[in-house]
């Protein structure tokens, strides 16, 4: 057994600053045995506690871009978990409320389970909603490629904006997707169906990223529509009966297997998605799409309500762009006899921004016998404003045996995060 602690108190609360918008990203640690840990890393060293059962059992939480938690009831009305901590907030009166997403004005929008509509509340002000109306429906003449209109729909995501349009993706109870243009001076939509994921259960489920890539389930795949484009490619396999997916803000996509009892990540590793390199960060029931709120918590579905998952793990101090940070120092503890390689990964950023200054005492390629321990540094010189998100790596003899990530934060002027395009 291969352990490691950080020797250092994890500093990187999420926050909201007001002209430097500063944010702190998935911290976690993990590790496993030398005899079963190939390329699947467990997670440990997280504590889970329970939300209440007046959460659900939802399928789908989302996030405004103040951090205001989304989610369903167990009467299926849509409550509203305010980030500054007062009171929930029953948004809406229920009854077969299904998927749903948030606009960066907090408008809401969900599904009708038994009908082919997509339903917007309306964010006033002040902590107010709007009744319940028909946003998309039959009405507005969307067909699929047979000219029939779509079945009933499954789920609903925001993907972006632009200077007189909102663009949706919408799946519906079969297999299909349909990309839906509102033009907001008009009212009038466009659109129809792309295409179809494979074989979906219980409905499709579909999320966005911060720039626009859409991501759709079927049982087993994981399938994406890039930014700007109608063309929708298989992008990841090999899941047992995925029901949920997410994404963060570093482009790490997260997705819910209820079959495998896990949450499985997708690293965005220099920008690009790496699914040979997934692993488990959540071990336990889920029902639905896990969310990262704005303290670091895993919001997990469960039958019952949703669970709290925080993380131990470190996370290097906050530097200005171009500044190396202080050091976050890694002990390794080697239960058992290994020869290991240390690599440090950068994810979601083009350039090696997570590096090791050589302060530390472990050597790669050294026989470290069971009982010895050794410490690795890491510090963060952030190209731009904003969270950073890495990892070390060690493995022995082709396999990972233990992976730590780390977060690292840039300071700069004008940075805008916005994750009221994540769903």
């Amino acid at each position: 057994m291969l352990r490691y602690f950080d020797v250092k108190e994890w500093s990187g609360r999420c926050k909201r600053l007001r002209a430097t918008t500063i944010f702190c990203l998935l911290v976690l640690l993990l590790c496993g045995s030398l005899a079963t840990y190939a390329a699947v890393p467990a997670v440990v060293g997280s504590t889970s506690t329970s939300l209440g059962s007046d959460w659900g059992n939802t399928n789908k939480i989302v996030m405004d871009a103040a951090g205001n938690v989304y989610t369903y009831d167990p009467a299926g009305r849509i409550l509203k978990i305010p980030a500054d901590g007062s009171p929930r907030q029953t948004i809406t009166a229920g009854g077969g409320g299904q998927g749903l997403t948030v606009d960066p004005s907090g408008n809401l929008y969900y599904c009708d389970l038994w009908s082919s509509n997509v339903w917007q509340v309306r964010y006033l002000g002040g902590g107010a909603y709007g009744a319940p109306t028909k946003f998309i429906d039959q009405s507005k003449n969307l067909y699929d490629a047979t000219g029939s209109y779509w079945f009933p729909t499954s789920d609903v995501t925001y993907v972006s904006s632009d200077a007189a349009n909102d663009y949706f993706v919408v799946a519906d109870f079969t297999t299909s997707l349909y990309q839906v243009t509102y033009t907001r001076a008009s009212g009038t939509f466009k659109g129809g169906r792309i295409g179809s994921v494979d074989n979906a259960y219980n409905g499709n489920t579909v999320t966005a990223d911060n720039k626009g890539n859409v991501f759709a389930l079927d049982v087993n795949s994981l399938w994406e529509i890039p930014a700007g484009t109608s063309s929708l490619n298989k992008i990841a396999t090999g899941f047992n009966k995925a029901i949920g997916v997410s994404t963060d803000s570093t482009g790490n996509v997260f997705v819910s297997d209820s079959g495998a009892n896990a949450v499985i990540m997708i690293p965005n590793e220099s920008g690009t998605l790496n699914p040979a390199n997934k692993f488990t960060v959540y071990s336990g029931t889920v029902i639905g799409s896990a969310l990262f709120d704005m303290s670091g918590r895993m919001l997990v579905p469960v039958w019952g309500g949703v669970n709290a998952l925080s993380f131990t793990g470190g996370s290097t101090t906050a530097m200005a762009v171009g500044q190396a940070s202080d050091p976050l120092t890694i002990t390794y503890l080697f239960n058992t006899a290994v020869t290991p390689t240390f690599s440090i990964v950068s994810k979601g950023a083009a350039t090696t921004e997570f590096n090791n200054p050589g302060t530390g005492t472990c050597v790669t390629n050294n026989a470290y016998t069971a009982g010895q321990s050794c410490t690795l540094d890491v510090t963060t010189t952030a190209a731009l404003p904003g969270g950073r998100s890495g990892a070390v790596s060690v493995q022995s003899s082709g396999s990972v045996v233990s992976q730590f990530n780390v977060s690292g934060i840039g300071l700069g002027a004008g940075l805008v995060f916005d994750p009221g395009t994540q769903s």
